[in-house]
């Protein structure tokens, strides 16, 4: 059960870190330009 506990709250912590990185990437106009220019 502990190694459960364990994934839940690790798969959580990564999936809220991954939504914030995405919604400040989507956001940001910048980031858009600079993948715009590197394409």
């Amino acid at each position: 059960m502990l190694w459960l506990l364990l994934g839940l709250v690790v798969g959580t912590l990564v999936g809220v870190t991954l939504m914030a990185l995405l919604a400040a990437a989507g956001s940001s106009d910048r980031g858009e330009a600079r993948y715009a220019r590197r394409a």
